[in-house]
């Protein structure tokens, strides 16, 4: 029997609500993403005043890295994971697909696609362009002391005093650092990037896509999957796993098509075969439970599956982008006068890509061409970020340079 608190089914509304008028969701992951950017904002704002900066900059500096980040990430996806691909359509036909084969879609953000890789790249281009170029910006407010959109560019070439290149990559490393732990738990809250199975009791079982296949049909108000304490796992890593279905009231429907319902669409969609990305699903080979009530005018059915049980890879990278937040940050607030520019960006790079490369080992592959080569898209693109910074620690050490100890 099963622990109720070895394995959790995760099936959060990745919607917080929808905006009344304009039938639009605002969902966790984009607040998630944007408190990031705010939070990473004010912790800028307390840096500068406390090596007496001029606090202007960070807004200038919040619009670089906001566009950094997405078009970055956005563009390091379409280049390392999706340029093109192959699939066959219904017909048997080979099938040329990938986004140098449909260049629209590489604008079509909403359906997902970011890779951090290029979001690390487009910042470094960034606060490059940051500390060697003047650029002014003119801000509408839209919360006033937080956060403000640009309405007048302009820009001439000139060093930005105090703020090389290196110094600004040593501060922001604290930043990015958080924002990458809201935007992996971000990545959580969508059932997104998600892990391998654990071959154990422990883990999470994703559960949003079952529920929004049920929740395709129209009589189905809605659908909950809880763990089990009743019954025995069927394999390792393969957990039980409740489904309670509630029917809208007032339904036409009888018990016989509720019956009918789980033998039919339910049983078929839980008996595929098992593969790298299952989650929720039932042996053909045995008989559905049902167990069916009725409540205030509407139907209730219970039923018994199975779940995968995985490895949240997500939380395991929000997880250590936390340590490494607090870790830089104890570097910066307790030894930054002792340490060269550059030290700190290149001991972030070692360690953030060094776990980035172990977190790889716990995800399932993006897309199909990985499963063909001995180490993923991610653990590859990886490797350049690690010899780089070891570089630069080494680089930085034999320069010796260090910032001026200018306090507020």
């Amino acid at each position: 029997m099963s622990s109720l608190f070895s394995y959790i089914v995760w099936s959060i509304d990745p919607d917080m609500f929808v905006i009344p008028g304009l039938n639009h969701p605002v969902r966790w992951y984009g607040l998630l993403f944007a408190g990031g950017f705010i939070v990473s904002q004010q912790i800028m704002y307390y840096i500068f005043r406390k090596e007496g900066k001029s606090e202007k900059d960070i807004d200038i500096l919040t619009v670089h890295m906001i566009l950094a980040t997405v078009i970055g990430a956005r563009l390091g996806h379409v280049l390392f994971y999706g340029p093109w691909w192959d699939s066959f359509n219904a017909a048997g036909q080979l099938v040329r697909e990938g986004y140098f084969s449909h260049p629209l879609k590489i604008f079509y953000i909403w359906e997902g696609g970011l890779a951090s890789h290029g979001g690390a790249i487009g910042i470094f281009i960034s606060v490059w362009l940051y500390s060697n170029y003047d650029i002014r910006m003119k801000f509408f407010p839209i919360i006033k002391g937080y956060f403000g959109i640009p309405y007048k560019i302009t820009s001439k070439k000139q060093k930005r005093l105090g703020q090389s290149f290196a110094y600004m990559l040593d501060r922001l490393v604290i930043v990015v650092a958080l924002t990458g732990a809201m935007i992996r738990t971000g990545n959580f809250t969508n059932s997104e990037m998600i892990g391998i199975p654990t071959n154990s009791d422990y883990g999470i079982v994703f559960a949003r896509d079952a529920e929004n296949n049920f929740l395709a049909n129209r009589n189905v108000e809605s659908v909950e999957f809880t763990s089990s304490e009743t019954r025995t796992n069927l394999g390792p890593g393969l957990v039980p796993v409740d489904v309670t279905f509630h029917f809208k009231k007032g339904a036409r429907i009888a018990e016989a098509d509720i019956i009918a319902y789980l033998e039919g669409h339910v049983k078929t969609y839980l008996n595929k075969d098992m593969t790298d990305e299952s989650h929720i699903f039932y042996p053909e080979n045995l008989k559905l439970t049902r167990e069916i009530t009725q409540k205030r005018r509407h139907y209730i059915l219970k039923t018994e599956v199975y779940g995968v049980s995985r490895h949240p890879a997500q939380l395991y990278e929000a997880f250590y982008c936390i340590l490494i937040f607090l870790g830089m940050f104890h570097i910066w607030y307790h030894h930054r006068h002792q340490l060269p520019e550059g030290f700190m960006i290149g001991l972030f790079l070692v360690v953030l890509w060094s776990l980035r490369f172990v977190d790889e080992f716990f995800k399932i592959n993006q897309v199909p061409f990985e499963d063909n080569i001995p180490l993923n898209m991610g653990q590859w693109l990886s490797v350049p970020f690690i010899i780089i910074g070891a570089l630069v620690m080494i680089i930085s050490m034999k320069k010796g340079k260090r910032p001026e100890p200018k306090e507020s």
